[in-house]
């Protein structure tokens, strides 16, 4: 498992957070954008649950991206 996905909340310290209007018009367009890359690179694409990533859907480094 990557450190930066490994889990350092317990339940009760999930909340759900809202996000203003046009952050929420910003990240559908993304993920748009997205899926037209994910059918563009075809079986290159690496599926993840991130929301950004590289061009073939892998996740970001926070080391180097």
């Amino acid at each position: 498992m990557r450190r930066e996905t490994k889990n350092t909340k317990s339940r009760a310290g999930r909340r759900a957070v809202p996000l203003p209007g046009p952050l929420v018009v910003m990240l559908r367009s993304h993920a748009e954008d997205q899926a037209r890359e994910r059918e563009a690179a075809d079986n290159l694409w690496a599926e993840s649950e991130y929301v950004f990533t590289k061009p073939l859907g892998g996740p970001l480094s926070p080391n180097t991206d």
